[in-house]
């Protein structure tokens, strides 16, 4: 009973904590809902795999996928914004899973317009509203009591000697909430600004597995900055800046893009950047990693490319901790 029960309780300390992309700017509405519809074109799909620890967990490393949709309708000088996507992740050789259903909406309001300057100010209010189910098949698991001393190997048909029957762990469908406002400053297609602040998981839902115990989901804060600014007629700095906390961890993502390339959506562009990502987990703060991250604009379509290269590395480990993530858009007219 022992390793079950320190096992779910690892479990319900990690899940404490969201798994995440590292192309934060590409999917800002996940992490806040007055971003939804923040696009260049009235409709756009997005789809993001990323694949974390896999050589460290022999191939069995986090896998997560995401597909989205968001469409904005113009009301005068004001926007509305509605979002629909489906997230998905797995680890481990006991599939931990986690699915997430999530719908946004956001409303935009243009605060003033300076005709003069050309300028712009607008106000974003977004709320979410979605739904989680975590799993767990412990088919992989194996006890103390199950290890074969004579032949030296684990036997699986032997007793378990667990109270718990072992059978898939599975939660019912969670309802989950978030609310995030998003500030903008805009001067025609040569300079805009965004700041944003956001709360998730607001009734901070029980994720347990068991129906003995519980395990809350914390809530999320994150509050981001961001830029571009056209220094020449086609060459543009993207820097941003994310924090997020969530429980006792909490994480910063500074760094930018450089590249070439028309402010339309419809214009070819390039870019290239890194960020890096410091953590403080408990009482202590660390340079994690490094993200380098290329983009390619072809008209309608996106690709970018992340790569993280982790700096920490387990004690007595010298496996790769890396990750890659694949981001693929398109823009609806």
């Amino acid at each position: 009973m022992l390793y079950i029960t320190l096992m779910l309780t690892l479990v319900g300390v990690l899940r404490g904590q969201d798994a995440q992309f590292s192309q934060l700017e590409s999917h800002s509405f996940l992490n806040n809902a007055a971003y939804t519809g923040n696009l260049d074109s009235p409709g756009k799909i997005q789809l993001c795999y990323r694949d974390q620890w896999s050589k460290a967990l022999d191939n069995r490393g986090l896998k997560r996928i995401m597909i989205a949709y968001q469409q904005s309708i113009n009301i005068n000088d004001d926007a509305l914004s509605i979002g629909i996507s489906l997230v998905g992740d797995e680890i481990g050789k006991s599939a931990y899973r986690h699915t997430q259903v999530q719908m946004s909406g956001g409303y935009r309001l243009r605060l003033s317009y300076n005709r003069y300057r050309r300028q712009s100010q607008y106000l974003s209010l977004g709320l979410m509203a979605g739904a989680l189910q975590y799993s767990l098949n412990p088919e992989e698991f194996w006890f103390g009591s199950q290890y074969d001393i004579p032949n030296i190997e684990i036997n699986p048909d032997l007793a378990s000697g667990e109270l718990i029957p072992l059978e898939r762990f599975r939660t019912d469908f969670i309802l989950d909430y978030g609310v995030g406002l998003r500030y903008e400053l805009s001067r025609e297609d040569r300079f805009h600004f965004s700041t944003g602040l956001a709360v998730n998981h607001i009734g901070t839902p029980d994720i347990s597995l068991l129906e003995i115990g519980s395990a809350e989901l914390s809530q999320k804060w994150v509050f981001n900055l961001s830029s571009l600014l056209y220094l020449r007629d086609q060459l543009f700095i993207h820097p941003s800046l994310w924090l997020m906390s969530q429980r006792a961890s909490q994480q910063a993502m500074i760094g930018s893009l450089f590249g070439v390339g028309g402010a339309d959506s419809s214009d070819l562009g390039f870019s290239i950047g890194a960020h890096s990502r410091i953590v403080r987990d408990f009482d202590s703060y660390s340079f994690e990693s490094m993200i380098y991250c290329i983009r390619l604009d072809l008209e309608s379509f996106t690709v970018s490319l992340s790569y993280d290269d982790t700096k920490q590395r387990v004690e007595r480990s010298d496996r790769n901790f890396n990750a890659f993530e694949l981001s693929l858009s398109y823009s609806i007219d």
